[in-house]
Formats: structure tokens, C-alpha cells, sequence
């Protein structure tokens, strides 16, 4: 096997001997388990990739190599070795390749389907090795490894969690001092993999666990942790969905209009389109489903009152993000939903809530009275033209999720067109403006 691995390289010119050398090499390692434990050590794959690469365009070679890998992707080493060598972007490249050849269509997502099973299995090894081992910095480098693989992602996020608890110092300070690598690394798998509810919930373990250090919650925020915890609250709250379907009818509403007006339709690329090359200005659509869990919402309540505790740049970035309106929704989905138990609001998280209701009231009273303009000539016409479109497409109904600033609490249309408290609801019985008003007498 050493000898047909050298003649590789030192005939890396010959296609045919490419060939002939590939399916021998294939031969030898399969008669046994020792012969692919050999082949591993070897590190044959790294002369058969750099044959592959030469001859992308020879079907014989490519043919043999595909067929070899089927076999040899399942050893977890051989595998490992692979996705170094950078065995995604090869099989992909071949496949494209060669679309017409039915050989390599078949062996190269064989290949592909192997080599995630495989490294799969590999990485979470590596993250259970690294955690008995108590090495942070080794699950970080694992999952930095394998991007592409959700479970990896969430057994690493799990073993982080439970490596930064109560009383690991040590580890929360090797995070500290490798910020920028293990925050990178928790963000990235929150927001590629927001919809898998796990994953949300021990990056927000995570966070609580970190903000708890005045050092590294100011490192939290300034490093993309806050943007993570309010895509928490979208995703799982209800209000993503909501969004989401709003885009949906205005992208109908939009395209219809098109079509009244005879505007030229985009032409599609077909040579992009049959590449698998996706257009830039194409949004992705949406495919997971949306699903509701308040617990991750109540986990990220209690991540932004250690976040914003003691530390008002993090309480700006949440106030810019919009999070007190997405509070007051949540108010409102625990009561509609009856779950249990309750909405837990910490006080220092009330006490934000409280202060951000007073200075949004104070400045819609300010606009009506026109003391001040938020808005130009052309935003103000703009925005009349949604109000009247809002009383038009909306009606009347008894209790309301929250609309707009996330100031009304009942529906009417006007709670629909105005952005904030409307008129009809300013002063009526509400439970949630008692609960801020008992709140506010009691600090008094």
C-alpha cells in the first residue's frame, strides 16, 4: 500500500495509473480492519485527494476515488482526515462536475451522507473527551470544526453550560480571556440554529452564567450575545411567526400590485440555478417550522436583568433591539397561553420597563401636541397612508396580543393603527398597567 501511495505522487501526471492505483489501494485496505487502520496511518487520502484534484476532469479517476471513499468514510480517523482535507467542497465540486455521470452521482453523495454521519459521531467523542477533561477551549475548537453539524453544536453548547456553572471560576475565565473565539462560537450556533429549542436554551445558560461576572457581561454585549437572546424571544415567544406572516402577505400584496402595473418580471438565471449557485438578492425561505417555548422566553428574561444589571450600554442596545415591547407581548402570550407557572419579571428588570412606558408616553404626548416631530414631511405622509390602511384591513375584537410599542393591551382599531397607547385605552383597567402602577407606588 506505501509503495502504490508513492507511485500516486510520483506519477501524479498518468491519469491511467491514477486509476489503477486508486482501485489497488482500495483492494488492499478492505481485506481487513488492521489494513484500513494502516491505510489511516499512511494518510492515503491526502494523495488520492491531491490525485482527484489533478484529474477533476477524468471519470475514470474520479469514478475509482468515489468508490473507495464509500468504503473508507466510515472508518472515524479516515473521515476525520477528510473533512481537513476539505471533503465537502470536493465531493460538491465533483458532483457538479460530473452531473451526467450516474457512477459518481451516486458514490459522491454517498460519500457526502458518510462523511457527516461520520464526523458527527466524531466531533460529539471529541466534545465528551474534552468535557471530561475539563477543557473549554477544546469543545470551542471542536465546534468551530464542525459548523455544519447541529448536534455537535449542541452537545458543545451543553458541555460549556455546565463547565461554566457555579463555582467554576477557572473557566469562566479562560472564556474571559478567549472572548472573542468562545462568544463567536456560542452566537454563531444560537443564530444558525435558533429553531432547535436546546441549543437557544444552553446558550442562555451560558449567558447567565457569564453575566454574572461584571467583566465578562461587559464582554457579552459588546461581542453579539444581546442580538441572540432577542432572537430567542422572536423565535419562541410567538412574535417571529407573526412577523413572519406578515412579511409573507405583504411579499402577495406586493406582487400583485406588480402584476396590476405590468412591472418586467425578474428573469431567472438558469445556468446559476442549475449550478446550485444561490442569488444574492434572493432572501432564503424560511423551511423549519415555528413552535412556542416560554420557558427559553422566561431563561432570557433572566439573562437580560444579569445583562443590564449594573451596566446601562447593555440596557441601550436592549431598549435599540426593542425588548420591552417584546416584554409586554410576552406579558400578554403567559396570560393568554395560561401557562405555568407565571411570567417572572426580576425588579431591576421592572424598573427599565417602567422607566422606558414613562419616556415613550411623555414623548407621544410631546408629538400630539406637536412640541416635537419624529418624522419628515415624507415619513409622516408615509405613515398616515399605513394608519388608514390598518383601519381598513383590521376590525374590532375583545383581547389583543400587543401591537405597536406594545402600549395597548385590548384590541379596537385605532390599537391596530396607532403606534402606542391609543386614546380609547390610555386610561382604562388593565391588569399589566396595575401591576406597573402598584410597582411605581411601592418604590415611591
Amino acid at each position: 500500500m506505501g509503495e502504490w501511495a508513492d507511485n500516486l505522487t510520483s506519477e501524479i501526471d498518468d491519469g491511467e495509473l491514477q486509476m489503477f492505483g486508486i482501485e489497488t489501494i482500495m483492494e488492499i485496505a478492505n481485506k481487513s480492519p488492521d489494513h484500513m487502520n494502516f491505510y489511516y496511518e499512511l494518510e492515503v487520502n491526502e494523495r488520492i485527494v491531491e490525485s482527484t484534484n489533478k484529474h477533476r476532469s477524468n471519470e475514470l479517476v474520479v469514478r475509482a476515488a468515489c468508490s473507495l471513499w464509500t468504503w473508507v468514510l466510515q472508518h472515524e480517523g479516515c473521515a476525520e482526515q477528510m473533512r481537513v482535507l476539505g471533503g465537502k467542497k470536493l465531493f460538491e465540486d465533483l458532483l457538479k462536475i460530473h452531473k451526467y455521470d450516474n457512477y459518481v452521482n451516486e458514490d459522491a453523495n454517498v460519500c457526502l451522507a458518510t462523511l457527516f454521519k461520520v464526523c458527527n459521531k466524531v466531533g460529539q467523542k471529541q466534545i465528551d473527551e474534552a468535557f471530561k477533561n475539563a477543557d473549554v477551549m477544546r469543545v470551542l475548537e471542536v465546534m468551530k470544526n464542525h459548523p455544519l453539524k447541529p448536534d455537535v453544536q449542541k452537545v458543545g453548547l451543553q458541555a460549556i453550560a455546565e463547565l461554566s456553572g457555579v463555582g467554576q471560576e477557572a473557566a469562566v475565565a479562560t472564556l474571559k480571556e478567549n472572548a472573542e473565539l468562545a462568544l463567536g462560537a456560542i452566537c454563531y450556533a444560537m443564530n444558525t440554529y435558533m429553531t432547535d429549542p436546546r441549543i437557544a436554551l444552553y446558550g442562555l445558560n451560558i449567558s447567565c452564567n457569564l453575566s454574572l461576572d461584571p467583566e465578562a457581561r461587559s464582554l457579552c454585549g459588546k461581542l453579539g450575545m444581546t442580538v441572540s437572546t432577542i432572537g430567542a424571544i422572536h423565535e419562541y415567544s410567538g412574535w417571529g411567526e407573526r412577523e413572519h406572516k406578515k412579511n409573507l402577505e405583504e411579499e402577495v400584496r406586493r406582487k400583485k400590485a406588480a402584476r396590476a402595473n405590468k412591472e418586467p418580471v425578474k428573469r431567472v438565471n438558469i445556468k446559476n440555478k442549475i449550478m446550485g449557485i444561490e442569488d444574492p438578492e434572493e432572501k432564503a425561505r424560511r423551511k423549519a417550522p415555528f413552535q412556542t417555548d416560554l420557558h427559553v422566553c422566561q431563561i432570557a428574561i433572566y439573562n437580560v436583568a444579569n445583562m443590564i444589571d449594573g451596566n446601562p450600554r447593555n440596557l441601550g442596545h436592549y431598549e435599540e433591539l426593542g425588548f420591552f415591547k417584546l416584554l409586554t407581548y410576552l406579558i400578554e402570550r403567559f396570560h393568554e397561553l395560561n401557562y405555568k407557572p407565571p411570567i417572572i419579571i426580576p425588579l431591576v428588570v421592572k424598573r427599565a420597563y417602567l422607566r422606558h412606558q414613562e419616556e415613550v408616553r411623555e414623548s407621544l404626548r410631546l408629538e400630539k401636541l406637536g412640541i416635537i416631530q419624529k418624522r419628515n414631511e415624507q415619513e409622516q405622509e408615509k405613515y398616515e397612508d399605513k394608519l388608514a390602511r390598518r383601519r381598513q384591513e383590521y376590525k374590532p375584537c375583545i383581547y389583543a396580543q400587543t401591537l405597536g410599542m406594545g402600549m395597548c393591551y385590548r384590541h379596537c382599531v385605532e390599537c391596530f393603527a396607532v403606534d402606542g397607547v391609543c386614546d380609547h385605552h390610555e386610561n382604562k383597567h388593565d391588569p399589566v398597567a396595575e401591576m406597573l402602577n402598584s410597582f411605581k407606588d411601592a418604590e415611591k
